[in-house]
């Protein structure tokens, strides 16, 4: 027996042994919530070694895994699942959101309505963004557009059918192994011996974002990406090491790729990640598609806008590929423990879906839910969040590039599940404190008597939730925390806080001042 299948039949007989355990645990009449909440993490045995503790799983493990009729098997059914009920594709993820998208968009003015003949038209919004409208001054409108099931199924589809066509033609022209006159030292193949078809995105997260990897997710393509941050010897390692011919980027970021082009060695064809409006409103401040081009042919690499690729697609459309679970969805770069160069730890089609089915647990599984998406999508804590929310036929919208805009964003998007970092909750927290202790209300009359109600508040509700985990209170809510929700839109009640560390305090705060779930774990 190999290594391998001697790994397997030990991970199923603890599995087997975990679904046992589990069962002996709870009373079978147990409602689902109350079996869970006293016994969240089960142990694995045998685990535990002398001077350690045993290895923890989650207590659900073992009814809901990858063997699971439940369990989404890849990425494309979890757009799917909903859609078709396949039980078994991260690509049906999506496909999952597409079936429930019948109901009318929730508006603040009204409830949402179902509309059971509309069950599988997708004509419920599924990503929704703030339209750019001017450069200078810098501007966005004042509300969120959307775009529906149907339209991202379309698009994701062309999108998709454009990047098979493009492999294809390095295929047929022999420059999908690369220059001869660039050299490099370890690649994918190389190192981990895979053999894929990489795509790169190098831009802030947005619907054009989100777009590319759900047409790389359904069309077996291989996603990396780059944080903002990145810089050149990141950017020239991450593209040579992972093999990318193509690369997705925001247009301020195209003359560092092209200057870095004599040193990428896979690199083929780039896209700008800009809609055809955006395109025009660049090209009044002399960033025009036609000098990009100019200097892109000069080099010997293609470019395209964003738009016109797809229109590519749509002249060669081609269907959705079958993923394997064990397919490689993403390469996630990191720099780990020994900093340079970064790491590519491999997330396949699997471990993604299988992250976004579960992640609903515990949760209400609504469609009418609404996910900010405000982190960078470089990380997969955001894009499985995103993954999470079509699985469930929620809505996903972004926030603006400038972090001075988050506040307004959420104000008028309103949403109701907020994907956050403990970095972000601090300021939040900060920042509430601060309008009630240092001064955000001064000049008001009977200043220090407020102060005093809201500490009195805080602490009151504080007891209340740790005593009991309600995080609503008759009385304060109407006094104090009804004007502090209208801050992250009013309607937000769930947040899910990961990457590290972060004060109990602080989180149970969020909790009462929000009226809100939270929950935490390092990811």
């Amino acid at each position: 027996m190999s290594t391998v299948q001697s790994q397997q039949k030990s991970q199923s007989k603890s599995q087997s042994h975990i679904s046992r355990k589990y069962q002996e645990c709870t009373p079978w009449f147990m409602p689902f919530p109350q079996q869970v909440f006293d016994r969240q993490s089960i142990e694995v045995e045998p685990s535990k070694k002398d001077g350690e503790s045993g290895i923890f799983r989650n207590a659900s493990w073992g009814f809901y895994d990858m063997n699971s009729s439940i369990t989404r098997k890849n990425l494309p059914q979890v757009f799917a699942s909903g859609y078709q009920h396949p039980k078994s594709l991260l690509h049906s993820q999506f496909k999952s959101g597409f079936k429930k998208s019948y109901y009318s968009y929730p508006t603040s003015d009204s409830d949402p309505v179902l509309h059971p003949e509309d069950a599988e038209s997708g004509s419920k919004p599924c990503l929704g963004h703030r339209l750019l409208v001017s450069l200078n001054p810098l501007s966005y409108a004042p509300e969120y557009v959307w775009m529906s099931y149907e339209d991202v199924d379309r698009r994701r589809r062309e999108l998709g059918s454009a990047l098979v066509w493009f492999f294809k033609r390095l295929e047929s022209d022999g420059t999908k192994m690369g220059r001869d006159d660039v050299v490099i030292v370890g690649d994918v193949k190389d190192e981990l011996g895979l053999e894929i078809d990489t795509v790169c995105i190098w831009a802030n997260g947005s619907v054009e974002w989100q777009l590319v990897d759900l047409a790389c997710q359904a069309y077996n393509k291989v996603i990396t990406a780059l944080y903002d941050s990145s810089n050149n010897n990141t950017v020239e390692y991450v593209l040579n090491h992972a093999e990318s011919s193509i690369i997705f980027l925001s247009i301020d970021r195209l003359p560092v790729i092209l200057q870095l082009f004599p040193k990428l060695k896979y690199l083929q064809g780039i896209v700008l990640l800009h809609s055809d409006k955006e395109l025009a409103l660049f090209e009044a401040y002399g960033r025009t598609m036609k000098l990009a081009k100019s200097w892109a042919k000069s080099l010997g690499i293609d470019i395209w806008g964003f738009e016109e690729f797809g229109r590519i697609g749509k002249r060669h459309l081609s269907e959705p590929i079958d993923v394997s679970s064990d397919a490689v969805y993403s390469l996630c770069y990191t720099s780990g423990t020994t900093g340079y160069p970064q790491k590519a730890a491999i997330l396949t089609h699997g471990q993604a879906a299988l992250t976004a089915s579960s992640g609903g647990i515990g949760m209400v599984d609504t469609i009418t839910s609404i996910l900010f998406s405000a982190l960078p999508m470089a990380h997969a804590y955001q894009r499985v969040m995103n993954t999470t929310a079509f699985n469930q036929g929620g809505a996903v919208g972004f926030a603006q590039p400038n972090p001075l805009l988050f506040l307004e964003d959420m104000k008028l998007l309103k949403p109701t599940v907020l994907a956050a970092v403990p970095r972000l909750l601090n300021r939040i927290y900060q920042g509430v404190m601060a309008s009630f202790v240092d001064g955000g209300i001064k000049g008001e009359e009977y200043l220090e008597l407020k102060t005093a109600l809201f500490h009195y508040a805080v602490k009151s509700k504080m007891d209340a939730h740790r005593s009991t985990g309600t995080v609503d209170h008759l009385i304060w809510d109407r006094v104090i925390f009804n004007k502090i929700k209208p801050l992250l839109g009013g309607n937000v009640s769930t947040i899910v806080c990961g990457s590290a560390a972060i004060s109990a305090d602080v989180l149970d705060f969020i909790k009462i001042a929000f009226n809100c779930q939270v929950y935490s774990g390092k990811v």
